[in-house]
C-alpha cells in the first residue's frame, strides 16, 4: 500500500518523508511542483494524488496556464511521469509497525504493485496529448477515467450502483419523513 494512504503516519509526516526521496530523484523545478502537490495532499488528503488531479494542480500552480507548466516542467508526458513517478515504490515507505495479521496480504499487494509498475496499459504520450487537450477545454471533465480498462471498470461500477438503486428504490424512498 502506498504510504500516502496509510493511517500509521500523519499526512505531514508522510509528506516530509516523501520529500527526502523526491530530493534525490527529481530536478529542482520538478521538486518545486511536487512540493506544491504534497502541500495540497497535506491540506486536502490522498485524493490530491489521483491522476485526474494533475491538470487542476498544474492550473493552480501555474496561474491557469498549462503552457507555462509545460514551459517550466517539460513535455506533458514528462510531467505525467514526474507526477506518477514520485508516488512509485521509490517514495513508498514501510509502515513504522506492521500488523502481523496483514503481513501476507500486504506482501501480496506489494508484489502485485511491483509487477504492474511500468507495465501499465496505454501510451503515456497519448495521455500527455489528452491532458493538453483537456487543459484547453473551457469546461474540462471533473472525472475522466483514462484507458479502456478504466472506462470499463467505472461503467461496471456505475451499472452495479444503478442496479442496486432500482432494486431497492421503493424501500429506500420509504425512509423519508412523512409531512404532517
Amino acid at each position: 500500500m502506498k504510504t500516502y494512504s496509510r493511517h500509521d503516519f500523519t499526512r505531514e509526516e508522510r509528506a516530509a518523508r516523501a520529500k527526502v526521496a523526491i530530493s534525490a530523484a527529481f530536478e529542482s523545478k520538478e521538486q518545486a511542483f511536487l512540493d506544491f502537490v504534497l502541500s495540497h495532499y497535506v491540506r486536502v488528503g490522498v485524493q490530491e494524488l489521483d491522476q485526474e488531479k494533475l491538470t487542476p494542480l498544474l492550473r493552480l500552480k501555474y496561474n491557469n496556464s498549462i503552457a507555462d507548466a509545460v514551459a517550466h516542467l517539460g513535455k506533458p508526458e514528462d510531467i505525467g511521469r514526474v507526477f506518477i513517478g514520485f508516488q512509485k515504490s521509490s517514495a513508498i515507505l514501510e509502515p513504522a509497525t506492521l500488523i502481523e495479521d496483514y503481513r501476507a496480504s500486504n506482501a501480496a499487494f506489494r508484489a502485485a504493485t511491483e509487477t504492474a509498475n511500468h507495465a501499465q496499459q496505454g501510451d503515456p504520450n497519448a495521455l500527455g496529448r489528452l491532458l493538453v487537450e483537456i487543459a484547453a477545454e473551457r469546461k474540462p471533465p471533473l472525472h475522466l477515467p483514462v484507458g479502456a480498462d478504466a472506462v470499463q471498470l467505472v461503467e461496471q461500477h456505475h451499472n452495479s450502483v444503478l442496479n442496486d438503486i432500482k432494486a431497492w428504490r421503493a424501500k429506500s424512498s420509504n425512509t423519508a419523513f412523512n409531512a404532517g
